[in-house]
């Protein structure tokens, strides 16, 4: 794991923040609650910053061990676009409820009716 030292100011790359911090992707979604199709999501920010819960925002800062407010500017990031360079159009990326992502995760129906449940992250709201 890097020290607080050697780690950038800002969060750009949470799949390389997770490393840092000494997490695999299995250990770091265990950690927060959250299945591999929620961890894409939230690496390339195709979640609607405004419905992301703090809970969600908490957990996810903890683990990684930056402050929350780190976290939510990284969240507010355009998403990341796995095809920009190979497109010479503008691909529309279509960033989707927190809700939406739930309901079509991998997450056991009782973690998802928890996470339905959190409420948004208040600092997210536009």
């Amino acid at each position: 794991a890097l020290s607080a030292a050697e780690r950038p100011a800002s969060v750009t790359d949470l799949a390389a923040e997770i490393r840092g911090a000494g997490h695999d992707f299995d250990s770091f979604q265990r950690t927060v609650g959250i299945d591999r199709t929620m961890l894409d999501s939230l690496i390339a920010r195709l979640v609607k910053p405004a419905t992301l819960p703090a809970l969600l925002v908490g957990l996810v800062a903890g683990a990684v061990q930056r402050t929350p407010d780190l976290l939510r500017a990284f969240f507010r990031l355009p998403p990341q676009l796995a095809s920009a360079h190979r497109s010479r159009t503008r691909p529309v990326s279509h960033q989707i409820d927190f809700s939406d992502l739930v309901k079509h995760s991998h997450l056991p129906m009782a973690e998802q009716e928890r996470w339905l449940k959190e409420a948004p992250d208040p600092a997210l709201q536009e």
